[in-house]
């Protein structure tokens, strides 16, 4: 049980910090593009890597949400949407781990990662939680 409810909890801050982090870089200023430029990234491909971080942090809300209370719709019945919430924590601790990799080949402070670094650690502890509660549950 407590596996459930740490799943629940860091599904929900996970997929919030992911989708604004997304957002951000989606809507991002033209501050932002000129630091992006410096990583060798085109602007193209660091706003469609955003738009899938929104869509991994959708898919860890729906993660999050299913199997819960039986009156909830037939949609959060589905044990398929649990695995949702794998694919997109293993879709997030690659983009973000290459991103701190891009950050550290091109010299930047640690200052300058340190939200990415965060979310990868975030990621893995969702990864820790899920694993464990699958291993529980057999």
């Amino acid at each position: 049980m407590i596996f459930v409810v740490v799943l629940w909890i860091l599904g929900f801050l996970l997929a919030v910090a992911v989708i604004t982090d997304g957002l951000v870089n989606v809507l991002g200023e033209r501050r932002r593009w000129r630091r992006v430029n410096h990583l060798g990234i085109s602007a193209q491909a660091f706003r469609a890597l955003a738009a899938a971080q929104i869509v991994a942090g959708l898919g860890l809300l729906l993660s999050a949400l299913a199997g819960h209370p039986k009156s909830w719709p037939a949609l959060f019945q589905s044990s398929v949407l649990v695995w949702f919430g794998l694919a997109a924590v293993l879709f997030l601790i690659t983009v973000k781990a290459t991103l701190v990799g891009y950050h550290r080949r091109a010299g930047d402070d640690m200052s300058e990662y340190a939200s990415a670094m965060t979310l990868a650690l975030l990621c893995v502890a969702y990864l820790i939680a899920f694993l464990a509660r699958e291993i529980a549950a057999s």
